[in-house]
Parts: C-alpha cells; sequence; structure tokens
C-alpha cells in the first residue's frame, strides 16, 4: 500500500493495509485539526473494522482519500495499493 499526506508527507509504502491505517492515523493525530476532524479521522483509521472497510472502498473506488483542513489549506490522505498512480484532479471519479 502507499500512504501520503499531500503536502505534509511524501509516499511511503507499507506491505499491510492494517500498518498504514495505523501508521496514518500516527501521522495525522498530531495535525491541528478541529475536533469533528479529530474524532472522523480516528474513526476512519481506527474503528474496528477498518481495514476490511477500507479495502473494500480501495477494492471499489482505487484509493481512500480522505480530505482535512489545516490553517493552511486542505490536505488529503491517500492510501492506495502500491505502484498505481495517484490521482491528481481535485475532482470526484473513479480510476478507469
Amino acid at each position: 500500500m502507499t500512504v501520503e499526506i499531500s503536502g505534509i508527507t511524501p509516499p511511503a509504502r507499507f506491505a499491510r493495509l492494517a500498518d498504514a491505517l495505523a501508521a496514518s492515523w500516527q501521522s495525522i493525530r498530531c495535525l491541528p485539526l478541529s475536533r469533528f476532524q479529530h474524532d472522523y479521522c480516528q474513526y476512519v483509521l481506527t474503528h474496528p473494522g477498518a481495514a476490511p472497510s477500507t479495502a473494500d472502498l480501495i477494492t471499489r473506488d482505487g484509493e481512500l482519500a480522505l480530505a482535512f483542513t489545516l490553517p493552511d489549506g486542505v490536505h488529503v490522505l491517500r492510501i492506495l495499493p502500491a505502484g498505481l498512480p495517484r490521482i491528481t484532479s481535485a475532482g470526484c471519479g473513479r480510476r478507469p
């Protein structure tokens, strides 16, 4: 799996989705998020079914893209299978 937080962390690779989720939470939890954003990101990345539900989402949509706002603007956490190109447009859509 490849994980990147736009404008914050470069892409990193993980062999297991569970490790990618845990590392993502460790990176995001220290950011100056609003309480709502913090709680939402925590839930998405750490709830008991996070790995299977994220795997289903990635199978369906090609990646998990979780946007959040910091004082300097919008950032996006992306988790996708290693080797796939990133979607760089801000628009909605699915991978071909």
